[in-house]
């Protein structure tokens, strides 16, 4: 099947209030690129390469588990 893909709107809600507040609240400029390139986009697709760094990322900062990444991925 080909991969899936959400509205950014469909992908921030993919998270739960007690992971997206410290991620939107974060000073890293990595995360900080990561939302407004998420804000830019109209499609956010699964297995693109920078929506798996940005994932991966957030998971090396602790902001989400490798468990939790999957889950939102749907992977």
């Amino acid at each position: 099947p080909p991969p899936k893909s959400w509205t950014s709107f469909e992908f921030l809600n993919k998270f739960t209030q007690e992971e997206i507040l410290p991620i939107i609240s974060s000073n890293d400029p990595i995360v900080k690129l990561f939302l407004l390139k998420l804000g830019a986009v109209t499609t956010v697709e699964q297995t693109h390469s920078d929506t798996l760094k940005a994932m991966d990322y957030l998971v090396l900062l602790g902001f989400i588990t490798v468990e939790r990444k999957s889950e939102i991925l749907e992977l």
